[in-house]
């Protein structure tokens, strides 16, 4: 008996051929959510009556009822594992760690930060960075067309995924030499603009495509992550702008830094050995690049329209620049040439480069011993 699905009323995305997984084996289905019911029919050799029967109880059920009875959307590989292949065990452990809640509730929002940041199915799969960003449709899975956001995947994990919920339904499919999870999700967009990872609606259109986030895309080359993309619907109205007042950090009424969430410490434990030390060397290589001009370029707004951005000016989000700012600094190699104004690619002052690969070399040292300890922490909690 095999069980397929009818065309259901509006697949997530046209691209690919998503599945629904049965024991006895792979058909074709459109993605399905907590919300949609998957309209089914069998072919087989049963009396009407009995497949009658069967089809009706299968109409009833939401798309979590049919997780459990082992129909979960899936990739077209029957796999021997019954926890189901890597990118089922993501897309339920997403569910798992950051659920459908209340959009305003910081204090949920962190409890799924904690969660995701002991994620093993995903940092044990990560590449050693994610590169992040807006899906394009003409773009596809072109990686090297769009300009996206490095981040250390723990540090994309912790703030990034964790100011999303996963109601459940997600679907696998083939782009290329890419395996694409794509997850249904919501954005929560209703918490204070210190527990977002900066500012989004320093952008009017990107604050918008946040908000109308249906899904991200994990994309996969073998078993690395290497990227994730937003995915967002088209909106039905805009939305009313979000004022920004041009500071990506600021001091609340408590006197507190913000945005909290770009810190240290809430990236890390509290009791990390190396967590005081680590802020330290941050603070004095920021304010040396800061010197350098290096910030403006390294920002959320990405000026200099770099291909691939990195951001140093937020602690915990220029962790992925720990190792690339040594071996730069050592080779002169930024900031980048001026041809129109004559100017060569590196730090004219000597003594400014060296002072700066000094600091940089502290941050990769401090940077990597506090990674060490939550990474342990992380196993042992698991």
């Amino acid at each position: 008996m095999q069980l397929t699905s009818s065309p259901g009323p509006r697949p997530l995305a046209a691209a690919g051929d998503p599945v629904v997984r049965s024991d006895s084996g792979p058909v074709s289905a459109p993605f399905a959510t907590l919300d949609d019911h998957t309209p089914v029919r069998f072919r087989s050799d049963l009396p009407d009556s009995l497949e009658d029967a069967v089809v009706r109880f299968l109409r009833s059920l939401p798309f979590v009822a049919m997780a459990a009875l082992g129909l979960a959307v899936g990739s077209n590989a029957q796999p021997s594992d019954p926890a189901g292949s890597l990118q089922d065990r993501l897309a339920r452990a997403l569910a798992q760690a950051s659920p459908t809640a209340d959009p305003t509730d910081a204090r949920e929002r962190d409890a799924a930060a904690e969660r995701l940041g002991r994620l093993t199915v995903f940092l044990d799969h990560a590449a050693e960075q994610i590169l992040w960003g807006g899906f394009e449709a003409e773009k596809g899975f072109d990686l090297e067309k769009y300009r996206l956001t490095e981040f250390s995947p723990v540090v994309y994990a912790k703030l990034y995924l964790s100011t999303f919920t996963f109601p459940g339904g997600y679907r696998i499919r083939s782009e290329g030499k890419y395996t694409v999870l794509e997850v249904e999700t919501r954005f929560r967009a209703g918490l204070d603009p210190g527990d977002y990872p900066y500012p989004f609606w320093h952008s009017p259109q990107k604050w918008q495509a946040y908000v109308n986030t249906k899904s991200i895309d994990f994309v996969f080359e073998g078993d690395r992550i290497v990227a994730a993309f937003r995915v967002a619907a088209s909106p039905e109205n805009a939305l009313e702008p979000k004022p920004w007042d041009g500071r990506w950090h600021w001091i609340d009424a408590t006197g507190h830094e913000q945005p909290r969430v770009t810190l240290f410490a809430y990236l890390m434990s509290a009791d990390n050995p190396s967590l005081t030390k680590l802020d330290g060397a941050y603070r004095k290589l920021e304010a040396a690049f800061r010197a350098q001009n290096c910030i403006g370029c390294h920002a959320p707004d990405n000026i200099a329209q770099a291909s691939t951005l990195t951001l140093l000016n937020y602690p915990n989000q220029a962790l992925v620049a720990r190792h690339d700012l040594v071996e730069v600094l050592r080779r002169n190699r930024m900031p980048p040439a001026d041809v129109k104004a004559g100017v060569e690619a590196g730090i004219a002052d000597e003594t400014a480069r060296q002072e700066l690969l000094g600091l940089a070399e502290e941050f990769e040292r401090e940077a990597e011993a506090a990674l060490a300890h939550e990474s342990a922490r992380a196993r042992v909690d698991h």
